[in-house]
């Protein structure tokens, strides 16, 4: 019976791989290996014992085992290697090992296959990787949102939780200065309260909310923007508060300004006239509320001129549209200078009594700014005369038509001399 060397019982009872080498000529030998190389070599020791390693092993060589081996068999001392093995240039094995001298001329190394364990790691790693790439990439976006998109986000009563940089940008105030505060403080008194009335109406029902806001910087210079509010939600989907998202339109809203208004008189000309007037129609329809127009001519304007001067006769006008401003100041009410001398106001009203009301103190206001009017027979100060109408939203069919119904009021004002109403 054949006596088995005492390291193949040795090795045979390891839990790891294990190899034994033999040098003989100057050359690896493979001398014996356990039954765990067996199966994770996938071959049998009738088949590779005596074998040279680089025949059975070519990837010995690059792997640096072949070099350890030598380097342990010359010195003597243990060394221990970890390596990598390629198929087809992807990772198939990995391999760690550590080698000994057990005799003159045998070399063991008993190593672990951590293939799984490190295909893992390695995988792991480019999650890793991965995943710190997609932060950065969102971290880039949200700083460009932050500095080239207007956003703030409130609690539910409306106080300032965040800012953007952008948002900050334009209203002149630093975040620090905002957080806290309550958006009121953002709010343009030229707005009519109906549309904040509106807007906490909408998104109180957690419905979005949209539409053109003027508001005020801290310089108090007015600034326009197209805003969209809807309400934000924590993890659980409890409503937490709301963020606004807003886009700049002052330009344009300077734009429509300049070509809307009349560059005399400062307030709106025919052109905005024709484009308001069916908004404002459907306001009235929806709040069952009257749309009242106010026509008014300046008496005997002509011989102003030609007594005066024109540059006289045009500071007639802007005092004309400066009063018609001052009385008619309500957020629903529009001044317009038609061309000329010819001026009117359109709003809507509860009542008739209150509209008629409004255009005999008109009336009063120009005629008591004491201008000296000599060919005026109606007074010895410039006088208007005005024809006015106020109607139900639901009767008013055009513009053409309620023009020029007032229109004829209006003549008849002054045909019957001057410095008076006519009312329908």
């Amino acid at each position: 019976m054949k006596k088995e060397p005492i390291y193949s019982i040795s090795i045979d009872n390891l839990l790891n791989n294990a190899v034994i080498y033999k040098i003989q000529d100057d050359v690896l030998y493979i001398e014996d290996l356990n039954h765990f190389a067996e199966i994770t070599e996938k071959v049998t020791k009738e088949d590779v014992v005596g074998q040279k390693l680089l025949d059975v092993f070519p990837l010995a060589k690059d792997s640096g085992l072949y070099d350890i081996v030598w380097k342990v068999y010359k010195t003597g001392h243990g060394e221990a290697l970890k390596f990598e093995l390629y198929h087809d240039n992807h990772i198939s094995g990995w391999r760690e090992n550590y080698i000994s001298k057990l005799d003159t001329d045998l070399i063991m190394t008993v190593y672990r296959d951590f293939s799984v364990q490190q295909n893992f790691e390695i995988m792991d790693l480019e999650e890793k990787i991965k995943e710190k790439k997609r932060k950065k990439e969102i971290e880039n976006h949200l700083e460009l949102i932050n500095r080239y998109v207007m956003i703030s986000e409130t609690d539910l009563e409306g106080n300032i939780t965040h800012a953007s940089q952008a948002f900050c940008d334009v209203i002149g105030y630093s975040k620090e200065e905002l957080l806290g505060k309550n958006h009121r403080i953002l709010r343009c008194k030229e707005v009519d309260p109906k549309v904040f009335e509106t807007l906490w109406k909408t998104i109180l029902a957690d419905q979005i909310w949209e539409g053109e806001l003027k508001s005020r910087s801290k310089e108090g210079i007015p600034y326009w923007a197209f805003v969209t509010i809807s309400p934000k939600r924590d993890a659980k989907g409890e409503k937490v508060g709301y963020t606004a998202i807003r886009q700049n339109i002052t330009a344009k809203k300077m734009y429509e300004t300049f070509s809307m208004t009349d560059g005399l008189t400062g307030i709106s000309n025919r052109r905005y006239f024709d484009e308001v007037f069916q908004s404002l129609v459907n306001i009235a329809k929806r709040e069952n509320r009257l749309v009242s127009l106010l026509m008014l001519d300046a008496d005997n304007f002509k011989q102003y001129n030609d007594l005066y001067g024109h540059s006289a006769g045009d500071e007639v006008l802007v005092k004309i549209a400066k009063a018609m401003k001052k009385r008619f100041q309500r957020g629903g009410d529009y001044c317009f200078r038609l061309g000329g001398e010819e001026f009117c106001v359109l709003t809507i009203s509860k009542s008739k009594e209150v509209f008629y009301t409004l255009a005999e103190q008109l009336k009063n206001d120009i005629e008591a700014l004491a201008i000296p009017h000599q060919h005026n027979n109606a007074s010895a100060f410039v006088t208007v005369s005005m024809g006015a109408l106020s109607q139900e939203a639901v009767k008013v069919n055009d513009i053409k038509t309620l023009y020029q119904e007032v229109d004829v009021l209006l003549y008849r004002a002054k045909g019957k001399g001057r410095n008076q109403i006519v009312y329908m």
